[in-house]
């Protein structure tokens, strides 16, 4: 149809001949058409080296101001191929994320068939959130370019947890009252917890110390007020404030005594003072 043609490659060469086919144009109008190459000899379809990129970060999470590695990784895929004039790029970093350490671009020179190269730089974030990192590896071979990329995250957290104590009674009337308490962490998980506990205005003494357990009883003596105060650690290490939740001690009951009367309709009720009247008792009117 006078859109075809033919082409011819002649080599006096014993050696193994590599000729590349690249379409320039669409050929009769037509997106795609099919094409041939037939040889004397053998032919073997060589693999493009297309560079394969991964990326790795030293820590699946940080907290502001530390510093992460970050390492990529070009392979060349191509078992025949070599990629010339290779470099490694790290895409411009998120906002909130510096360069502390390496270089963005790197030059590997030649990727040999099936060679890796890796490059590593550090990184420090300003600002919590998942940060991107994104790599690119480009070389070329006869007069091609090929490219890859990769990319990885890192989880950055300096926000403490929030954590919140039980409601306790005013008056407990358990001599070792049970309390209990919750937190809670947007980005990363609770880790432990510290709880300590002081009777009245005394010094502080623990009830554990990065502990697991989300609650605990509280001791005191008879009247006296025991205050418990726990605060949160996330796995990053941030740590919460102090969350405070104060009970004071009424485990006796009143003692009461009736004493003789001259009326026989009434009699004398005897409650020592600063006791609590029992439950169920009320004062009956004249």
């Amino acid at each position: 149809d006078g859109g075809d043609n033919v082409e011819q490659l002649r080599s006096s060469s014993a050696a193994d001949q590599i000729i590349k086919v690249k379409a320039q144009t669409p050929v009769v109008g037509a997106a795609d058409e099919d094409f041939a190459i037939a040889s004397s000899r053998q032919i073997d379809a060589l693999s493009t080296p297309i560079p394969e990129v991964s990326v790795q970060t030293s820590v699946p999470a940080a907290k502001t101001g530390v510093g992460v590695q970050v390492t990529a990784t070009a392979v060349n895929p191509s078992d025949d191929l070599a990629l010339s004039g290779a470099s490694l790029s790290f895409a411009p970093l998120p906002a909130g994320v510096a360069l502390t350490g390496g270089a963005l671009t790197t030059s590997l020179g030649t990727l040999d068939p099936l060679e890796s190269q890796s490059v590593t730089i550090t990184v420090t974030a300003s600002s919590d959130g998942l940060k991107q990192i994104a790599a690119t590896a480009a070389g070329s071979v006869y007069a091609e370019s090929f490219a890859g990329n990769g990319s990885a995250s890192v989880k950055i957290d300096s926000t403490p947890p929030s954590i919140s104590i039980g409601a306790l009674p005013e008056w407990s009337t358990s001599a070792s009252p049970e309390a209990s308490w919750t937190a809670e962490d947007q980005a990363s998980a609770v880790a432990s917890y510290d709880a300590e506990q002081r009777i009245e205005n005394g010094a502080w003494t623990s009830l554990g110390a990065a502990q697991t357990a989300t609650s605990t009883q509280l001791t005191a003596g008879e009247g006296q007020q025991v205050t418990l105060r726990v605060r949160a650690r996330d796995e990053l290490g941030n740590e919460s404030a102090w969350s405070e939740a104060s009970t004071r001690i009424d485990a006796v009951e009143p003692a009461i005594a009736l004493g003789a009367s001259s009326s026989p309709s009434r009699g004398v009720l005897s409650v020592p003072v600063g006791a609590r009247p029992a439950l169920g008792m009320r004062k009956k009117s004249r």
